[in-house]
């Protein structure tokens, strides 16, 4: 029986409840608009969910590596009493603990620091217009397998990667400045020499992030217990108002394909993130809030704007509320994050429409390989920090095509109900794409490493030719090549016949081989992968085309079936007129005729 979303929302909620012990972070700070610095006190109740007792806690200091400075002033225990502590490579400060906190334990560390914010427009930066101030604080790194989390810092793409905590957050700034964060207002507090401070509070969320401006219009809606709120330049109201609108489908779509979204609040920022490398920064994502380009509220046209957004809400699945470690497997969020852009269109807009959306990515990874080569979804970033437009190609576009792929040919039922069950199991938790791997090998029933080891860890993309080497109407025979980089896949096949057309499937897994069909009658024409489903360099038509049937009558159809049935024997039987005709046709069509491929 088909669970209902109350009961999905029920057991999520009973999930959430389950996970009480994370760490929490307590953080007084107040923001000098003018000299763009902030001074903090934060006091972090670190609770060890690794399965050592540690005698250290690593911190991330991120604004180090984004041409700001976090000063270090001191760092205590619980008591009170000065802790030892390091920094290295600029965003590692290292805590040496009096005492070693054992599993399932917390510690208390008191940090007190200031930070000075860079003029730039940027994620961590500030402009005439605003502040952002993300990755702001010294937050801890995580603790897994391989020890504390090191990676540096990429402006390409994300290394953030972080536990869940709950925080409790004040910020004081100048009045006439509106603060948006991740988390609910509790409330705001007029100060002597004309500052406000702002009390937040969230839970469960991976990094606590905020903007503010003097500048912002705020609206916000209800729809039940959730409050999704826009804050936007006052002559962008329009884009601003429209964001509430298609963040609220977005948030509504993905809560019934993968869980309930379980936060209080959700807000969509107007922000300015610049770009790098040439490449304009659309959106950045953090629990619970999304930054938005400015680009993208008066520039863009409307469908770009509706991407954005239901890409960066996308995230709030894929990479915060199942973690990920983004800097050594971006795949993991960003591919999914941009096959949520296509199941936004599908599931709000039409089937039809996610297909052009998936059509476009395709059309812009094929476009991008005439330049670059194939490579493969599973790297880390620090391969891709030097190519930043080669990863956003093969990791946001190439990634979602290869979970369409994925999709594909595990079917529509068996994709949904793993990807309900990586929720179910991961959120709220770090995962990796063995995991994920795992999880859909549990639903499918059936072994997945074939696919992945070809499709994420395996660079290079096949290129089908088929010849028709016989047909009549009991059996069709296909020469099947497949040359480049060949793979193995279950191939769908049209077999097209007068007036009507059926899909037989048959797995390919070798430079060549031949495949042989039942029919009942005489087919017209074979199209390969007729949905373009598979990511190919190129796929060539087979000689018996659409076009065959526009060409020749049922007469001439059995005057064809009769020669070739006298070929059967011969694997490449020599060209006839109708294939020279074909050849040509296809030439106008912009197509190359196959090629014979002597492989083995």
């Amino acid at each position: 029986m088909r669970e209902t979303a109350q009961e999905r929302l029920s057991r999520d909620i009973s999930q959430i409840q389950r996970i009480t012990k994370v760490s929490h972070y307590f953080i007084d700070a107040e923001l000098n608009t003018s000299t763009h610095l902030v001074t903090a006190n934060q006091t972090v109740e670190y609770f060890n969910n690794a399965n050592i007792s540690l005698k250290e806690v690593l911190f991330r200091i991120w604004a180090n590596a984004t041409q700001g400075f976090v000063k270090i002033h001191n760092v205590y225990d619980e008591g009170s009493q000065p802790l030892l502590y390091q920094t290295s490579e600029d965003t590692n400060l290292k805590v040496t603990l009096k005492k070693p906190v054992a599993p399932e334990t917390s510690t208390a560390i008191r940090i007190e620091f200031s930070l000075s914010i860079p003029n730039w427009e940027f994620r961590f930066g500030y402009t005439d217009t605003l502040h952002n101030l993300a990755g702001w604080y010294p937050i801890a790194s995580v603790y897994d397998e391989n020890g504390w989390d090191t990676s540096p810092y990429s402006f390409a793409g994300e290394s953030f990667y972080s536990d869940v905590s709950n925080y409790d957050v004040n910020i004081t700034v100048p009045a006439g400045q509106i603060v948006a964060a991740n988390g609910e207002l509790v409330n705001k507090v007029a100060l002597l020499s004309n500052r406000v401070k702002w009390i937040w509070k969230a839970k469960m969320i991976r990094e606590f992030v905020f903007s503010c401006s003097r500048l912002y219009k705020v609206t916000s809606i209800e729809i039940n217990d959730l409050t999704i709120s826009s804050y936007y330049f006052k002559e962008h109201a329009s884009r601003g108002l429209e964001a509430i609108s298609i963040a609220e489908k977005a948030i509504k779509t993905f809560s019934s394909l993968f869980a309930p979204y379980s936060s209080s609040t959700f807000s969509i920022v107007e922000s300015n993130l610049g770009g790098y490398h040439g490449m304009l920064i659309a959106g950045m994502e953090y629990s619970g809030l999304i930054l938005v380009d400015e680009y993208f509220y008066y520039y863009s046209s409307e469908r770009a704007f509706e991407r954005v957004l239901a890409h960066e809400v996308g995230h709030q699945w894929f990479s915060y509320r199942v973690g990920s470690d983004s800097y050594a497997e971006p795949w993991l969020d960003e591919g999914f994050a941009t096959y949520s852009e296509v199941l936004y269109y599908e599931f709000v807009h039409g089937q039809s429409e996610g297909k052009q959306h998936l059509n476009e990515f395709r059309t812009s990874y094929s476009n991008w390989q005439q330049y670059k080569n194939d490579e493969a979804l599973g790297q880390s970033m620090e391969i891709w920090e030097d190519y930043p437009n080669s990863y956003y190609f093969v990791v946001y576009f190439k990634g979602a095509l290869v979970v369409n792929m994925l999709r594909s040919h595990v079917g529509n039922a068996t994709f949904f109900r793993a990807m309900q069950t990586y929720f179910d199991r991961f959120s709220y938790r770090n995962a990796k794409i063995a995991d994920l791997i795992e999880v859909f090998e549990e639903t499918h029933g059936a072994d997945l490493d074939w696919f992945f080891d070809d499709w994420v860890f395996q660079k290079g993309l096949p290129q089908y030719s088929v010849t028709v080497v016989f047909g009549d109407s009991n059996n069709l025979v296909l020469d099947v090549r497949q040359e480049n980089a060949p793979k193995k896949m279950l191939v769908p096949f049209e077999i097209k016949y007068r007036g009507h057309s059926e899909i037989k499937t048959a797995w390919v897994n070798k430079t060549r081989q031949i495949i042989e069909f039942r029919v009942d009658e005489v087919p017209t024409g074979v199209i390969v992968d007729p949905e373009n489903i598979i990511l190919c360099a190129k796929k060539i038509r087979p000689l018996w085309d659409p076009v065959f049937r526009l060409i020749i009558s049922g007469v001439t159809i059995g005057i064809i079936g009769l020669a070739i049935s006298k070929k059967r024997k011969t694997l490449h039987p020599p060209p006839t007129p109708l294939d020279h005709f074909l050849e040509k046709e296809l030439r106008k069509e912009g197509s190359n005729a196959p090629q014979e491929n002597h492989g083995d």
